[in-house]
């Protein structure tokens, strides 16, 4: 837990937790609202002494989806991931599968003994100031946007296939990593078979052991993204990543799995799988289209700018605090 430097104009150096800082500085330099003390918070487990009404908290990390009622006595909680835990898979016969949904039961358990505790007034009091937020990118620097035609990759991915490298005894660990190591096997079948029928095609595929690893690789990653037609977002631990993000920031077509019926992703122009095994018919047919290609270039462009950049996220979050809108109507926005 940390109070934001919210300090100076908005940056695009991509430095650490810069789109959340930047969306406060907007807030502030383009709607005037001065009076708010702005936080964020990895998850909901760290105590935050002295809050009040004033208190804008971002929760950024939680993947366990949770009711944030450590930060209860905030004005406003921005809280990525949820505060329900979700699924979005259709069901599948598979080990990875089941883990998921042991994990989101187990998360379901810990949500309703929250509930309790809080009673059902505290309860709904801070779910009208639990807003649900997109994750936004990562350390990524704002480049300068390369002109869709010119793209070299018609596919790219760079990522983990593990959160963390485990042993072959590592029993807990392995099934924790299976549902992401499983999407992303099956994402790099698929991309080889697209290789297989098409060698010619610029396509490039890194798996890295872990996500540690993603962390000391090369740089590079912001500059590829923004060198690509295509970007793969295959699922983390959760079904939601910073790379949507990002690949929308570069104006990628976005290729994913199901997401969350979060307000942020009603309106995304993505194409969403439900098994990587159709990535093949998907890909070759978007390569014989250009104009569609294009068309969803520019609308990933426009979602972006409109929808969650840290300027668009400002209005909304500046439409809730000054009482003009809110949590529940921005839940509710088609």
């Amino acid at each position: 837990m940390a109070m934001l430097d919210v300090s100076g104009q908005p940056t695009g150096t991509g430095a650490r937790f810069e789109f959340f800082s930047n969306i406060a500085r907007y807030v502030i330099h383009d709607y005037g609202i001065r009076d708010r003390r702005w936080f964020i918070a990895y998850d909901s487990d760290t105590d935050l002494p002295d809050l009040d009404r004033d208190c804008v908290v971002f929760v950024y990390g939680d993947e366990r989806s949770l009711l944030p009622w450590r930060y209860r006595q905030a004005g406003l909680i921005l809280k990525c991931m949820g505060h329900e835990p979700y699924r979005t898979e259709c069901t599948r016969l598979d080990l990875a599968h089941a883990l998921d949904r042991v994990r989101i039961a187990r998360n379901r358990a810990l949500n309703a003994r929250l509930k309790l505790r809080l009673g059902r007034t505290a309860y709904a009091d801070l779910v009208g100031r639990t807003l649900p937020f997109p994750l936004g990118y990562a350390r990524q620097p704002e480049l300068p946007l390369k002109p869709f035609a010119t793209r070299r990759y018609v596919l790219w991915f760079s990522g983990s296939s593990r959160n963390t490298a485990a042993s072959r005894s590592a029993v807990r660990s392995r099934m924790i990593n299976e549902p992401k190591f499983a999407a992303r096997r099956r994402m790099a079948a698929a991309v080889d078979r697209v290789r297989a029928v098409h060698p010619d095609w610029p396509i490039d595929l890194a798996l890295l052991p872990s996500y540690a690893a993603t962390r000391v690789a090369p740089p590079g990653y912001a500059d590829a993204l923004m060198d690509t037609k295509i970007a793969l977002v295959p699922r983390g631990t959760t079904p939601e990543t910073h790379r949507f993000f990002e690949a929308m920031r570069a104006g990628c077509v976005v290729v994913g799995e199901p997401l969350p019926d979060f307000w942020f992703y009603r309106s995304a122009p993505s194409i969403r799988l439900r098994n990587w095994a159709a990535l093949p018919a998907i890909v070759e047919g978007l390569m014989a289209r250009p104009e569609r290609l294009q068309a969803l270039h520019e609308a990933s462009r426009r979602w972006w700018a409109m929808v969650c950049s840290p300027a668009a996220l400002a209005g909304t979050v500046a439409g809730i605090l000054r009482g003009t809108e809110t949590v529940a109507a921005v839940e509710a926005r088609a």
